[in-house]
């Protein structure tokens, strides 16, 4: 019965993600679309993509190369079970409320038994900036974070070092910024086990070799996330010092209330420290004192933490953040110290249900009184959340309203600070998706005119066949960065970044050629990925040795995992349409990509290849049409600036290749017969198209195909 209401009460933090769509928060629009991004390119053959190439504008970012991937990997296999990214979030999210809820009972069982371990997982669960996290920071990673930190603990507490290795490498995997804030609790509550004396000589070996194979298991993330910062702007662009604007004075971090101030999203965080759990704390952690045993070692380390992750908050300590400012400048915020008091006073807190307990038992009250903490906690916490809906489906997740969300935030790679914008990007974010700006340097045309089809795509796969007079520099509409690799021939060829953006290049001699242009590892990633597989080698001889049966569990896990993407409806690798039209030696269109029929409400893209032949002074506008053959009457079109509405033809490079998708809609009312899909690049506001060089087609607008409408 207590555990039903337990889990009643932690499913009670979850009764907002019920709602449909999501909430209006600072960040959790872009773990979406990172979600999203990662299931596209999951479903094109990329398993572990460290480059998204539809972020930035359609320019790519490294976001996995730097970016914990756990969250998102756990919502995909959500996503495979719902077929819905915005879903499968949510599911994830609920799952973290109930994971890190049991993790917080089961170490505060293990200190001071069942009903402090109830106590502690919530008020662990609705600590305000737990909710916080969810409901108007939007930090989904952050929050799943808290379930690793109790689960380490408790696993060093009661001697399951694989459980802690697990943990560990979860922790790593999940959220950077909660591994350091987590570092030194941990060492603290290592401290606290040979205090207790809970810790043999055996057992601290294993403890170690726990957090080494851990901290292996992780490596294939944390190696190059730190080993090739250098190669972004988060690596190069040196100590911000933003957390002196944070520290807050006594008078504001203790404000007076009850019901929490949440801070809503988009305002300037405060976050102020939730006076009721600290009440609780205190008074629990009094008690504990007092009651004292054999592990008031855990009571003083907790205290000792509490006070840390207060103090550190606090304009006091500005001389503190000074000398360390080399590690807690990445933290940004001095508020993410909540983290650790989410902790440490949940743990306190639940000292009081063991007074509470004392009381009820001393008194015969019928009532289990040692749950009053959480009844008081749990409606300061929730009733002031200012929940904010905001309609979101699948179809929101699109790269096209991603760059349209960055734009309208003068951003880029859906991040708020373009930490993960390659070093050799040399314009402001801001000019990334404009027009070449003036006194930027333009380029001379292409000297030849080369024979370019394209062959199968993918996001980091391209496949090209070239036939060219002489040697030739093609640049690939992506921006330049370490792992990027061209091959000509089954050679690999030398690259280097181009104009203002910083876009991959290399050269082609003359002649007939095959190109393949992807995206690989590193020497560096490659090493660990090494380092990754010897660890996780060494965990499941661990197990083996100690738990046998439990590679049983480990091998239906990752059996069933594998019939689910068997099952899954993977898209068929794309092979684009040749062609091979002169705009007025400004563009070359070379392929297509377009369905063979089509439906009346059916919605589809077209996707045209481009190739720049020159620097162009003028904005064209690519246009795609479905139209009546016999009578040239339209029934769908879309136009604009190419890839999106983000890339400008003046920014265009002589030599680039483009990939420009534009969204079709048949209307519903649309007679069924043969259509033809056409398309070209027009003057703009003129509305003239480029004249066709070489070939006639009414009105310049290029036959691409016919197609049949059927009936529905």
């Amino acid at each position: 019965m207590k555990r039903f209401f337990w889990l009643i009460l932690v499913l009670a933090a979850c009764l907002p993600l019920t709602k449909a769509g999501f909430f209006q928060t600072d960040d959790g629009i872009f773990h979406f679309y990172r979600l999203a991004s990662l299931i596209r390119h999951i479903e094109a053959g990329h398993l572990y993509p460290r480059w998204f190439a539809d972020f930035a504008f359609g320019y790519g970012h490294p976001i996995l190369n730097f970016y914990a991937p756990l969250t998102y990997y756990l919502a995909f296999l959500i996503h495979l079970l719902v077929r819905n990214p915005v879903l499968a979030m949510k599911i994830l999210i609920a799952l973290s409320f109930v994971a890190s809820a049991w993790a917080m009972y089961l170490l505060g069982q293990e200190l001071w038994g069942e009903e402090a371990g109830f106590v502690a997982s919530l008020l662990y669960t609705f600590f305000p900036y737990h909710l916080a996290d969810v409901y108007t920071r939007g930090a989904i990673p952050e929050a799943l974070a808290f379930v690793f930190p109790p689960l380490i603990l408790w696993s060093w507490y009661r001697g399951c070092f694989l459980v802690g290795a697990l943990a560990w490498a979860g922790l790593v995997l999940t959220h950077n910024l909660s591994v350091i804030l987590t570092a030194p609790l941990l060492f603290l509550w290592l401290l606290a086990l040979v205090a207790a004396k809970k810790l043999t000589a055996k057992g601290f070996a294993k403890l170690i070799l726990s957090l080494a194979l851990g901290t292996g298991l992780a490596a294939f993330y944390w190696l190059p996330a730190i080993g090739e910062m250098g190669y972004v702007f988060i690596g190069v662009a040196g100590i911000s010092r933003g957390y002196e604007k944070h520290l807050l004075s006594l008078a504001t971090l203790f404000k007076p209330h009850f019901f929490y101030p949440y801070t809503p999203a988009g305002t300037v965080a405060i976050h102020p420290i939730p006076l009721v759990f600290l009440l609780l704390a205190l008074g629990g952690a009094a008690f504990l004192i007092w009651k004292g045993g054999k592990d008031l070692a855990f009571t003083l380390i907790l205290l000792l933490t509490l006070a840390l992750s207060l103090f550190m908050r606090w304009e006091g300590s500005l001389p503190v953040w000074h000398v360390l400012e080399r590690w807690l400048d990445s933290l940004q915020y001095p508020w993410r110290f909540l983290f650790l008091t989410a902790f440490s006073s949940s743990l306190l807190g639940s000292g009081l249900a063991l007074l509470f307990l004392r009381w009820q038992k001393a008194w015969g009250i019928p009532v289990p009184v040692w749950i009053l903490p959480v009844l008081l906690a749990i409606p300061a916490a929730s009733l002031s959340l200012p929940l904010k809906p905001m309609p979101l489906t699948s179809s929101d997740l699109k790269a096209s309203s991603m760059w349209e969300t960055d734009f309208q935030n003068r951003q880029i790679g859906a991040t708020w600070t373009a930490e993960f914008v390659p070093i050799w990007v040399k314009v402001d974010r801001t000019a990334v998706p404009l027009p070449r700006l003036q006194g930027e340097p333009k380029y001379g045309a292409l000297r030849v005119m080369p024979k370019l089809t394209p062959g199968p795509q993918r996001f980091l796969d391209s496949r090209w066949e070239i036939e060219t007079p002489e040697a030739i520099r093609l640049v690939w509409h992506q921006f330049y960065f370490p792992g990027w690799k061209v091959f000509v021939d089954g050679e690999e060829v030398a690259t280097e970044p181009l104009g203002p953006l910083g876009l991959l290049s290399w050269e082609v001699p003359a002649g007939k050629h095959s190109i393949k242009i992807s995206f690989g590892d590193t020497p560096l990633r490659r090493w660990a990925l090494s380092i990754s597989l010897a660890s996780a080698l060494a965990i499941l001889l661990w197990i083996y040795l100690e738990s046998p049966g439990a590679l049983k569990g480990i091998a239906s896990g990752v059996g069933i995992i594998l019939l689910l993407l068997a099952l899954y409806p993977f898209r068929p690798l794309p092979h684009p349409s040749p062609a091979s039209y002169n705009l007025e030696n400004k563009a070359l269109l070379l392929g297509y990509s377009a369905p063979d029929s089509i439906l009346p409400g059916s919605r589809f893209e077209v996707t045209l290849y481009w190739l720049c032949l020159e620097s162009m002074d003028e904005n064209y506008k690519a246009f795609v049409h479905v139209f009546d053959p016999a009578t040239g009457k339209l029934i769908a079109q879309h136009d604009g600036d190419p890839v999106g509405g983000f890339t400008p033809t003046t920014r265009w490079l002589p030599g680039e290749i483009v990939i420009d998708s534009h969204p079709i809609v048949i209307p519903v009312d649309a007679k069924p017969g043969d259509y033809a899909i056409g398309a070209g690049l027009y003057r703009f506001p003129e509305v003239r198209n480029l004249q066709v060089i070489g070939a006639s087609f009414p009105g310049n607008r290029i036959l691409l195909k016919r197609v049949r409408l059927g009936e529905r």
